[in-house]
């Protein structure tokens, strides 16, 4: 994975979101970081980043902050394709 150019929105969440969706944010539909405690998450249809690298045979980690949904299990980063998170699901921890 290389980033050699700018890839970053104006908030925390529509980053995240295009970096691991591999999409801009009119295609995601992520504008601005979730309130915490909101029912809202990045939708569950998009395959992220660390599923494709895991069938390509990587183990996947995360470590800081998610910010993408934390409401239910499945919103959850470990649901979503990472072996194991450390860190914080919303903003305000």
């Amino acid at each position: 994975l290389s980033l050699d150019n700018y890839h970053t929105m104006p908030a925390c969440s529509p980053t995240r979101a295009s970096i691991l969706t591999g999409r801009h944010a009119i295609h995601h539909g992520v504008y601005v970081q979730f309130a915490p405690g909101s029912d809202a998450a990045l939708n569950s249809s998009y395959k992220l980043l660390p599923r494709y690298m895991k069938e390509q045979g990587y183990r996947t980690h995360m470590v800081g902050k998610w910010h993408l949904g934390d409401y239910k299990m499945s919103a959850l980063p470990t649901s979503r394709g990472f072996d194991t998170f450390l860190g914080y699901l919303s903003g305000a921890e």
